[in-house]
């Protein structure tokens, strides 16, 4: 399973970074409001990184403290069944301000368990 959870980590790196991508060219939440394309790729990649997120180990979520997992797990359910009902205020939120704090925790796992490779 290590292997693969590497995989898992690199992949919600890869994630963040693609949707700071996304945000950096947009720019602000009305911008987004008014974009599907942004809306649905950002959305997109929020609901597969949080797959990887699941997949963790316990242990290695263990390690990251400061994630809010359960509260991902529900973000992840409310995006794939509950799509009609997200505030995207709360998704803009997420984006500008939980995942660069998720980002750093996960670079910080795979530093110390993989030694940044």
């Amino acid at each position: 399973m290590q292997k693969e959870e590497r995989i898992y980590l690199e992949h919600i790196v890869e994630c963040i970074d693609s949707v700071k991508q996304y945000t950096d060219e947009i720019g602000t939440l009305e911008k987004m409001l008014v974009s599907p394309l942004y809306e649905d790729a950002i959305l997109r990649r929020i609901h597969v990184m949080s797959e990887s997120m699941l997949r963790l180990e316990e242990g290695t979520k263990q390690a990251m403290p400061e994630i809010p997992w359960k509260a991902i797990k529900n973000f992840r359910n409310l995006i794939v069944h509950g799509y009609l009902e997200v505030d995207m205020n709360k998704v803009w939120q997420l984006l500008t301000h939980d995942l660069p704090v998720l980002k750093k925790a996960v670079q910080r796992v795979l530093e110390e368990k993989y030694n940044g490779k």
